[in-house]
């Protein structure tokens, strides 16, 4: 049994799996299609944005030249597109369980500018995590960076080999057991519905039977 005092969650296809942008501008034709391969579609704008060098208003510019139409307009309906994003309601029901329990929790992703600005405050995740750390604000995609800062805001005594890490994909997983700490890859809800049933929350902390 392995004695967990902190829990790591990503967000894009952890926390929620839905699609940035899903609120189609009326007079831009192919709205999805646009955003795909004017922004994240070229590695080169994304990463830029991701890093913090361009903003949500840099975005809205792209489009802008490309069709011509307001950039006020284009900024809004990009924001309206982020304000319901689908949750996966398992990984959020367990992070709740874990505040609840005082548990630390904290929230690690390489993201935008739009996730602080109007993703955060939608689901009130500032209230629901402890640390949110979001790469844009950092300069730097890499979580191998990302997550010792987490630890440090977490606590003390918090470091990769007490830590949990709940996040989609094979990469980031490993790269944290690597590390030494302790990983869970989500894949669906069904999938980890059943894992967290090996998790025993008490005493401010996590036993997990692997």
């Amino acid at each position: 049994m392995i004695s967990i005092d902190a829990v790591i969650f990503d967000y894009g296809f952890t926390i929620s799996s839905e699609h940035y942008f899903n609120v189609p501008h009326p007079r831009i034709f192919r709205w999805h299609e646009l955003i795909q391969e004017s922004v994240f579609g070229d590695e080169r704008v994304s990463r830029a944005w991701m890093k913090g060098e361009i903003s949500l208003h840099d975005i809205a510019r792209v489009i802008q030249e490309k069709t011509g139409e307001e950039h006020t307009s284009i900024l809004a309906y990009l924001r309206d597109g982020c304000r319901n994003l689908k949750e996966n309601r398992a990984v959020v029901k367990f992070a709740k369980q874990l505040r609840m329990n005082r548990v630390p929790i904290g929230l690690v992703t390489a993201n935008f500018d739009v996730f602080n600005e109007v993703i955060v405050p939608e689901h009130r995740y500032s209230e629901l995590f402890d640390v949110i750390i979001n790469s844009c604000d950092y300069g730097v995609i890499d979580k191998r960076v990302l997550w010792p800062i987490a630890f440090k805001r977490l606590g003390s005594h918090i470091d990769y080999e007490n830590t949990l890490l709940i996040e989609d994909g094979e990469k980031e997983p490993q790269q944290f057991r690597d590390a030494g700490g302790n990983a869970n890859q989500y894949v669906d809800e069904a999938i980890f519905t059943e894992e967290i049933m090996r998790y025993k929350i008490a005493n401010n902390r996590v036993q997990w039977t692997p």
